[in-house]
């Protein structure tokens, strides 16, 4: 820190300040991740103590409850730029302008946290990051940092946890927090075009590597923890609209209410604990303020909501390529394994056909391929059991099958042997893209999994593609650039913001619910309002599905070009629509039949006018879309 005498500042602001490097790396390492490392951000500052301090000395004039000086604030800013060409140390003052309320000086924090103008986007290129999103949250603690990215004001997106567990995997996740949350929030919004609610997305990463033992779910649920309550200082407001911290200045001067939702590292325990610390804490949504929960909401895994559409579209693109899977056998592969949720209750839907031949799945745990087909109903097994798919019993493998673990083993009927470290990661890398298959569906896995370098994966040595059809059913595991190449030679997709939108509409009428009916009536109704909830995620579906196809059989588009285009088309009704005054038949319209029929006067006075207002504008998108098809074919 040099010459940073510890008299001048104090513990927060210094722990502000490695905030503040973490905050300019993530952002500096979308230019150039190997200029902008960790390390070369550091020694920016060191190289200048003096100007680290007055760096802080305007945090100081700007944040700090009782010695905030505006004018003194402004003087150093413009000192401050004008005293340095570094990179680095221009994106921190940046960061400091940008910023409109931090819980730095606040007594029970338990990360530092930033609440920043999205202009902060704009030393970013547009052609990754062609959007600039309505909202900016970044919150750093010693082990942990993370981003909370919205595109409109009112917003929900589930919060996703990144935790390696190796330093490799932590040199390869480091840098790619922020687009991950960006590109998340942005094919959200993309998602949310049915929804009164815009995009939204979450994404934590944890720096803390531990063996996969006892304490590993010690550790991520405690930085779990930290995120959001970090997260709930900076947003918790009082009937007035102004923040109940009294330790925070606040340079937006309006309330965000923000809505979460259950996403990969996402346990029960902390859903239920993260609706009960919104209503210890009087955050106004209450038990809104997250999704998916056990008791007073609708558990996605346990309902299979986000599978309930993704079928729908599964359905579409089997009998696109002229298959009836009710009668008709075929052949489909899947990323995302048996324990998981929308791969776990997808391969519950696979299995009712009794057509379905699975002949490959990788997940967490491994990789297997059976050319003659795994047996699904030991699958459904290993599913009911929360199994994954390296619990599949070999002796139930064909003569030419294989399961190979994690640890390298590689299983076959009447075998096992240890595979080479180069053989193995071979193999469990393309063993699933490489067999063929007429439907691919991928259901977990990482973002960016096929990409730019990479999709060729995906075709046989003849450069054929291995599979006629791809389902999305996790987000962003193919590039555009990977999507429009495999659509060049043929493959049919339906891409995330498609087909795995069952869960965002599920958790949107959550919201919706709670808000109108509190816990005990939802709680009372809770069985009525999923059955018609579940018929909403299907219709919807339904429809998509439908017009897409027509639309792609009459231009011959793509679908993944005519899904944006419908993104658009539904987004820029919905804004359009909330410039006009509140149509109340609207909106309950869009409600589920339970709270049009039985409680549309309570509906009405509890749900917030700018929510009801969106709802309508949701209601207008769908009816003017779907019962006019001609403005996608045409357009």
């Amino acid at each position: 820190m040099g010459s940073l005498a510890p008299s001048r500042v104090n513990s927060r602001e210094l722990t502000c300040l490695h905030a503040i490097k973490c905050g300019v790396q993530q952002f500096l390492a979308q230019l150039d991740p190997h200029l902008y490392t960790m390390q070369a951000v550091h020694e920016a500052f060191e190289r200048e103590p003096e100007w680290s301090y007055q760096l802080l000395e305007a945090v100081r004039a700007k944040f700090h409850p009782e010695q905030a000086d505006p004018e003194r604030y402004r003087q150093l800013a413009t000192q401050l730029r004008a005293e340095t060409r570094e990179t680095v140390l221009k994106a921190a003052i940046g960061w400091v302008e940008a910023t409109v309320k931090t819980n730095c000086y606040c007594n029970q924090a338990e990360a530092i946290g930033f609440r920043l103008q999205p202009s902060y986007f704009d030393m970013l290129p547009t052609d990754r990051f062609p959007e600039r999103p309505y909202g900016l949250f970044f919150i750093c603690a010693d082990h942990f940092l993370g981003f909370h990215i919205r595109f409109r004001d009112l917003a929900r997106g589930g919060l996703r946890t990144v935790f390696p567990t190796t330093t490799e995997q932590v040199g390869i996740e480091c840098n790619q927090i922020l687009a991950e949350a960006y590109n998340l929030a942005l094919t959200q919004q993309h998602k949310n075009r049915e929804i009164p609610e815009g995009g939204a997305k979450a994404v934590l990463f944890i720096n803390w590597i531990e063996p996969q033992d006892a304490h590993h779910n010690e550790h991520l649920h405690a930085c779990q923890r930290h995120f959001v309550t970090t997260l709930l200082q900076l947003v918790n407001c009082d009937e007035s609209g102004a923040l109940r911290d009294p330790a925070i200045r606040d340079y937006l001067g309006q309330p965000e209410y923000l809505y979460l939702g259950p996403d990969e590292n996402m346990h029960d325990v902390m859903i239920d604990w993260i609706a009960e610390e919104s209503l210890r804490r009087g955050y106004r949504p209450g038990l809104a303020f997250i999704t998916g929960k056990s008791s007073a909401g609708i558990n996605h895994k346990r309902y299979g909501v986000t599978s309930h559409g993704l079928h729908v579209y599964v359905e579409a693109a089997l009998n696109e390529l002229g298959i009836d899977p009710h009668t008709q056998p075929f052949r489909v592969k899947m990323s995302g394994g048996p324990d998981g949720d929308v791969a776990g209750n997808e391969l519950l839907n696979l299995a009712r056909y009794k057509t379905a031949r699975l002949v490959a799945l990788t997940d967490a745990s491994g990789t297997i391929r059976d050319d003659e087909g795994l047996d699904l109903e030991v699958v459904q097994q290993l599913v009911d059991a929360g199994k994954t798919i390296s619990h599949y019993p070999a002796a139930r493998l064909s003569a030419t099958g294989y399961l190979l673990d994690r640890h390298q083993w590689l299983h076959a009927r009447d075998s096992k042997r240890q595979l080479p470290a180069d053989q193995a990661s071979e193999l469990l890398r393309n063993s699933l893209h490489q067999t063929p298959a007429d439907l691919f569906i991928p259901a977990g896995g990482r973002p960016r999994t096929l990409n730019d370098a990479n999709w060729r994966d995906l075709l046989t040595p003849q450069g054929q593609p291995t599979a006629r059809a791809i389902v999305e059913g996790a987000n962003l595991y193919l590039t555009p650039e990977a999507r429009r190449n495999l659509e060049r030679l043929g493959v049919l997709i339906f891409k995330d913001s498609s087909a795995n939108k069952g869960g965002v509409i599920c958790s949107s009428y959550e919201v919706l619910c709670t808000l109108a009916l509190g816990e005990e009536l939802f709680l009372q109704n809770k069985s009525q309002l999923v059955t018609e909830i579940l018929e909403i995620i299907a219709t919807r579906c339904r429809q998509e599905a439908t017009l897409l196809l027509e639309a792609h059989r009459t231009t011959d588009e793509p679908l993944t070009t005519l899904s944006d285009r419908l993104s658009d088309q539904m987004n820029a009704i919905k804004d359009r629509c909330l410039q006009e005054p509140l149509n109340p038949d609207l909106f309950l319209r869009f409600c589920p039949p339970l709270l049009r029929t039985q409680f549309a006067p309570l509906t009405l006075e509890r749900v917030p006018e700018v929510h009801q207002r969106a709802a309508a504008a949701a209601q207008a998108a769908v009816e003017q879309t779907y019962v006019d098809l001609s403005d996608l074919r045409h357009n």
